[in-house]
């Protein structure tokens, strides 16, 4: 009797240190798509961030690359992309836009257990909550490869 006990006892043991663990780790979804469109070849990268099937940070990876025909407008979708995300340039966000040549890099992160719930509604980051895999399905049907 006393070794069942010790048996059942070191299985919810187990089972306890197994599940906490699992459900506090943090989980990747990274997508990615590549456009090419109008004269603009445009790679983007999305890194989902999850913890207990909740959205915490989102990473964001430009690589615009403009046709020689285009190349003088560079700067200017550099300006486009700075005017639309530095004013959220606040705590849990970070911007980073810059040009070189004919190619238009942004590196966009949002901590959103740092952002401000205006911030979020302006990104239209309102639903954090989905499992990786209702994530995945949703950027997938967007055109993204995701993995």
């Amino acid at each position: 009797m006393k070794n069942a006990k010790k048996i059942i006892m070191s299985i919810v043991l187990i089972l306890l240190v197994v599940v906490l663990s699992g459900c506090t780790r943090n989980q990747t979804l990274t997508c990615e798509m590549n456009k090419n469109q109008s004269g603009i070849n445009m790679n983007t990268k999305v890194e989902t961030i999850f913890k207990n099937d909740h959205v915490v940070k989102l990473n964001l990876y430009i690589d615009a690359k403009l046709d020689e025909s285009l190349s003088s407008y560079a700067t200017t979708f550099e300006s486009v992309l700075k005017n639309e995300y530095e004013k959220y340039k606040k705590e849990g966000t970070v911007v980073d836009v810059s040009t070189s040549g004919n190619t238009v890099k942004a590196n966009l992160s949002f901590d959103l257990n740092k952002m401000s719930e205006k911030d979020k509604k302006e990104l239209d980051i309102i639903n954090t909550k989905g499992t990786k895999n209702a994530t995945k399905t949703e950027f997938e049907k967007e055109g993204y490869t995701c993995k």
